[in-house]
């Protein structure tokens, strides 16, 4: 089984957050992101996103592929 783990920058802390952690499968696995954009968005818009893969312990090697990250900034309601 392989973990994987998504942290978004903040730009205020200078810090990497986490927002995610779970098992890998071999799917698609959306992941919504509900957050200030002030703390995670640069002045210019950048948004930095890092993913960090875990192997189980008797594994001797996994492989690891990502073809698509989109993302969409949606102002909430009332906001």
């Amino acid at each position: 089984i392989c973990q994987q783990k998504v942290e978004v920058w903040n730009w205020l802390t200078s810090a990497y957050v986490l927002f995610d952690s779970r098992n890998v499968t071999t799917t698609d696995l959306p992941l919504r992101l509900s957050l200030d954009p002030a703390q995670f968005m640069s002045s210019t818009g950048e948004v930095r996103v890092r993913g960090s893969y875990f192997g189980h312990e008797n594994s001797s090697r996994f492989d690891v592929k990502i073809d698509e990250i989109n993302a969409h900034a949606v102002a909430e309601k009332g906001a």
